[in-house]
């Protein structure tokens, strides 16, 4: 959201923004496909509104206006960036005492994946499965693009799953959100081999 809020604010020739002009943004902090699946939930909040003139063109994002107002309070994006990088470019010392992470109760707190268990392998094996589901299903109303964000989705969520320690933001946003998001644009149900919802079984693990 922050991204959006700077290019429109200070580079937009237009009040529709590309990925491209969002993603420049974020110095390549994270791919494209993940930023069209983050704008993808901004949407579905009522933060981004997402223009597009039909399913074979390009999609294009502006702020809504809830969304400009709650963009003007966060701090500014190379702030939020240097929170997040691996390499920042000033020492922890220097860091600003904000974290957009700590605004989200138990964000930080951590979840341990046992690989050796067997509900970690079923959920594994369910998630590969899900990405072949999604790989072969394209409503008429999902764009090329659309499509191929919310398979990039699953197969990121698929390599965190094969973490051994994951934050539980995380988790939500990196796997369960992703199937999720999959689930509702591509309109199918991901399940486990005994026929349990996917997410939900996801969700069991860690309550």
């Amino acid at each position: 959201m922050a991204a959006t809020f700077e290019a429109l604010y200070r580079y937009a020739d237009f009040e529709a923004l590309s990925t491209e002009e969002i993603h420049k943004q974020l110095d390549d902090n994270f791919s494209r496909g993940y930023t069209r699946r983050l704008l993808a939930i901004l949407a579905e909040d009522g933060l981004i509104k997402i223009d597009q003139y039909d399913e074979t063109s390009d999609t294009n994002y502006t702020l809504t206006n809830e969304g400009i107002e709650r963009a003007e309070i966060l701090p500014p994006i190379n702030v939020l960036l240097a929170n997040i990088s691996e390499t920042p470019e000033y020492s922890r010392s220097e860091a600003p005492e904000y974290s957009p992470l700590l605004a989200i109760p138990g964000s930080d707190r951590m979840v341990s994946l046992d690989h050796n268990s067997q509900s970690y392998k079923d959920v594994a094996d369910a998630i590969d499965e899900a990405i072949d589901i999604a790989t072969a299903t394209k409503p008429n109303d999902i764009s090329g693009d659309e499509h191929h964000s919310l398979i990039t989705g699953l197969k990121a969520a698929r390599v965190m799953w094969n973490a051994y320690d994951l934050t539980y933001l995380q988790l939500k946003v990196g796997v369960i959100m992703a199937l999720e998001l999959a689930e509702e644009q591509l309109r199918v149900s991901f399940k486990m081999a005994r026929g349990t919802l996917l997410v939900e079984a996801i969700k069991t693990l860690f309550n």
